[in-house]
């Protein structure tokens, strides 16, 4: 068939060709039918020859109609963390509002860039982080590519993210984590240990269910991981034995290896807080202006780091760690104040042994 008849949103649209370029337009209707008398009048243009391109006073394709598509496409891949790219894209929605897609270009998105810095957060006082607007235009971005996957845009505006001052760079020493451990509630601390040694995202050991362990590994399946990409933990050490210890606590009735009298484990923001303040550990806290206080995100960055401690080489450390690139296992394996201490003593232990054995210099040199 020359066209084709699809949705975007709960508006029926149109697509056909005439001499190699494509034609797009809008119903104005949920109807089906009317879309399709509508193509069946374009059609019969083409084929007497009287077709002379679309109206002016034809719908655009809206900014508004491709974020529907995007969004309704990361709904359909059951992409984890949907609600926040919804959340993320509410401030584009706001500044373009009915733009048509031809209007997005790079010097408008400029634009939303200095509308969004003049912005401030929900207090009122705060301004919006440049990571924050990095987000939103990486959501934009995305909903733009698959836009052209689809052969809605020819060209994609160039976007200039900001450089990201504020990366975090918490870490947990082994002092700080055991003694957060002993003031966890006890149907929490099994949960954190298993985060501190794996290097799980939190939401990804929310989801372990029991079907995931096996007899010597755990098999991370694809869809409950973030980037969809599976991943294996050897049953050895202490995630063996927190394996062992959540069996014997366990009902077979329970699918979730994490869990609060049966439930799934979701939210314990208000419990780690209270041992963070009774371990002594800075709390996280915006509108105190606290960014340097721990998260719980914190405890895989310390396993990104405990590996390169230990030895591990990259590729099988990224591998756990489920990173595709090294640029973003590099972020995690930030170096601290510690790893710099430990490399100026041993270079001083270096210079030590070398002023004990001078290099002489060659006599024929």
């Amino acid at each position: 068939m020359p066209g084709h008849i699809y949705k975007r949103g709960e508006i029926y649209w149109i697509k056909f060709s005439q001499r190699g370029e494509n034609y797009y337009a809008s119903s104005k209707s949920t109807k089906k039918e009317d879309a399709t008398r509508l193509l069946s009048m374009y059609l019969g243009e083409i084929a007497a020859g009287t077709f002379r391109g679309l109206k002016k006073d034809r719908p655009v394709f809206l900014l508004s109609e491709l974020l529907d598509d995007f969004e309704a496409d990361c709904t359909d891949r059951k992409l984890s963390g949907v609600n926040r790219i919804v959340s993320h894209l509410k401030p584009i929605r706001a500044f373009f509002k009915d733009a048509g897609i031809e209007d997005i270009t790079a010097l408008e998105i400029e634009r939303y860039k200095k509308h969004r810095r003049r912005a401030k957060k929900r207090d009122g006082t705060s301004p919006i982080s440049d990571a924050k607007i990095n987000r939103e235009l990486q959501y934009l971005l995305q909903a733009l590519r698959l836009a052209q996957e689809r052969d809605l845009i020819e060209r994609l505006p160039k976007v200039k993210k900001y450089r990201e001052t504020n990366v975090r760079q918490g870490f947990f020493s082994k002092e700080d984590f055991d003694r957060l451990i002993s003031f966890l509630p006890e149907d929490i601390q099994d949960f954190v240990r298993f985060g501190y040694y794996s290097g799980w995202r939190k939401g990804e050991i929310s989801r372990f269910e029991w079907r995931d362990v096996h007899d010597t590994v755990i098999r991370l399946r694809p869809e409950v991981s973030k980037n969809k990409d599976g991943r294996v933990l050897a049953l050895v050490g202490e995630i063996g034995e927190i394996i062992q210890r959540r069996r014997a606590l366990t009902d077979e009735t329970v699918p979730y290896v994490f869990h609060r009298n049966g439930r799934q484990v979701k939210d314990f923001r208000k419990a780690w807080r209270t041992a963070c303040r009774k371990a002594d550990i800075p709390i996280r806290d915006l509108q105190l202006g606290v960014k340097d206080g721990r998260v719980f995100h914190d405890l895989r960055r310390t396993t990104a780091r405990n590996l390169n401690r230990a030895g591990v080489p990259d590729r099988i450390a990224m591998g756990l760690m489920g990173h595709k690139t090294r640029a973003m296992y590099d972020r995690y394996n930030i170096v601290d104040e510690e790893d710099i201490r430990r490399s100026m003593q041993q270079m001083e232990r270096y210079l030590a042994k070398a002023g004990d054995n001078p290099v002489t210099e060659n006599p024929k040199g």
